[in-house]
């Protein structure tokens, strides 16, 4: 039956987000409805010192350490079969008997009836913080002790968070494959996306430059690598053509999910047909000051119909809404050379 469930897991999901749970820098698990184990990833093998393959079948009472009363668990297991997401520290211990303090977050994963049916687990591993907090509060200043206690809480909270927009891009992915209806299946897809793009730009952004800007071709070559690894068919090529020039940190923001939703729709309407072509990526520093940024593609172009209409898909309305919020406007057209061009202009000042 185990087997099953994890064979179900695999077809259920995506490579891509497979491959990222997998290779998550904290351990990630998950359970059956029971607390039987039927997938581990290799952070939590390293944290048991144990095959992740051999933690499949197994109770998670393995990790008990018998430090944590007995009513921690039964506060555990009704919060998270009640619907509800839990998040605390607890002590538990290796397989070598060795004990270790972790933080862990378990999510509950609910059917159509709302019953839970699997929990999705993430433990962090505060060892090496510990040992952080230990080495700031005996061999640094006060100031020194601070600086350390604050990265280590910023490292802390940046894999929190990191990790929870895995998590709930993997459930919106899962939930996409469980639906049998086309219309909501793609817009699930969408949205995970739209989590693993915000994600992404999270991780970028923990370490903004000094002034709070951002470099946008190195930024954006970012995101290209991103797309690569995601979205991009391996018939599209994707070319990048961006001025030198920082921008404010919220202006990045804007930028990347205004990129992510037009390179999405680039490959998906404009070369859907399997034939190839290119997405062009442009960002112009204009003589007004604006941030002229367009994405274009070399396939047959708009309809007409298209181009005249007053309302547009989710994606086309997320752009123009960022757009007019920062005081700019949505550019669409079809290029002279056939293909399309959106974007928009907004300005940087």
């Amino acid at each position: 039956m185990t087997g099953n469930i994890y064979y179900t897991l695999a077809m259920d999901t995506p490579d891509a987000i497979i491959q990222a749970v997998q290779n998550a820098d904290d351990g990630i698990y998950v359970t059956d409805r029971t607390g039987r184990i039927i997938y581990a990833n290799e952070a939590i093998g390293r944290i048991l010192e144990r095959d992740p393959s051999e933690l499949v079948g197994e109770p998670t009472s393995i990790f008990r350490s018998g430090e944590m009363p007995r009513e921690y668990y039964q506060r555990l297991w009704n919060t998270v079969l009640s619907g509800h997401v839990w998040r605390e520290l607890i002590t538990n211990r290796r397989l070598n008997g060795e004990l270790y303090e972790a933080s862990q977050t378990i999510t509950p994963i609910l059917d159509d009836d709302g019953t839970v049916t699997m929990m999705v687990a993430v433990q962090r591993d505060l060892t090496r913080h510990r040992q952080l907090e230990h080495e700031a509060a005996t061999s640094r200043s006060e100031l020194e002790t601070a600086v350390l206690r604050r990265d280590v809480m910023l490292r802390e909270l940046n894999h929190r968070v990191k990790n929870d927009f895995l998590l709930v891009a993997s459930i919106l992915h899962l939930q996409a494959s469980r639906s049998d209806v086309e219309e909501i299946a793609e817009e699930l897809t969408r949205a995970a996306s739209r989590v693993r793009i915000l994600g992404e730009m999270y991780r970028l952004f923990q370490y903004p430059g000094g002034d709070g800007s951002v470099h946008l071709p190195a930024f954006l070559r970012e995101l290209e690598n991103f797309w690569r690894s995601t979205i991009l068919p391996r018939h599209v090529s994707i070319v990048l053509e961006i001025d030198d020039l920082r921008i404010a940190t919220e202006s990045a923001i804007a930028i990347g999910i205004i990129a992510n939703e037009l390179v999405a729709n680039a490959i998906k309407h404009g070369l859907s047909g399997g034939d190839g072509g290119t997405v062009r990526v442009r960002g112009v520093h204009t003589p007004d000051g604006d941030l002229r940024f367009t994405i274009a593609d070399d396939g047959p172009g708009l309809p007409a119909e298209v181009l005249g209409r007053e309302r547009h898909g989710l994606g086309i309305s997320v752009v123009r809404s960022l757009a007019e919020q920062r005081g700019g406007r949505l550019i669409m057209q079809n290029t002279p050379d056939a293909g399309s061009l959106v974007g928009v202009e907004i300005p940087l000042k």
